[in-house]
């Protein structure tokens, strides 16, 4: 069967998947075609996919949509690569800036922004294509889309 995943940005990916294929299945297939990293939450409705489960135990119909969110865990780091993003100011400056991408705390980047430009963090939004990225008391990323 033919399922549609979603990331953080709206963006849908087709996967065909078996009825009783597990979660832990489905990351891997996420992570294979999306390089997206194996701690990635799946949604179907209002209900996060366990391991340990299946698509069936879920009651998910093909082309279905699941969806996918970042919560962070300290066993996460390992899978979070570093790379560059290029950070745009409001009078249009540009510069790169290296990251922990989906490990570093928005707290951290804004800190990192300050210490490269002199904006302070309370001066900040981070928005990437739309969606407006904010610090959780926890230490991780969320979005205006969860």
């Amino acid at each position: 069967m033919q399922i549609y995943v979603v990331d953080i940005t709206g963006k849908s990916f087709s996967f065909d998947v078996e009825p009783n294929e597990s979660v832990e299945s489905v990351k891997q297939k996420i992570h294979d075609k999306i390089g997206y990293p194996l701690c990635v939450k799946l949604r179907f409705g209002s209900r996060d996919l366990e391991f340990g489960h299946t698509l069936t135990d879920y009651g998910i119909p093909e082309y279905s949509f699941l969806h996918t969110r970042f919560v962070m865990y300290h066993s996460c780091k390992f899978c979070c690569p570093s790379g560059t993003v290029f950070v745009k100011t409001v009078t249009g400056k540009t510069f790169p800036l290296t990251v922990r991408l989906f490990d570093d705390p928005v707290k951290k980047i804004k800190q990192m922004i300050r210490e490269k430009e002199g904006i302070l963090p309370d001066s900040q939004n981070l928005v990437f294509e739309e969606i407006r990225f904010r610090y959780s008391g926890f230490e991780s990323w969320y979005h205006d889309r969860c």
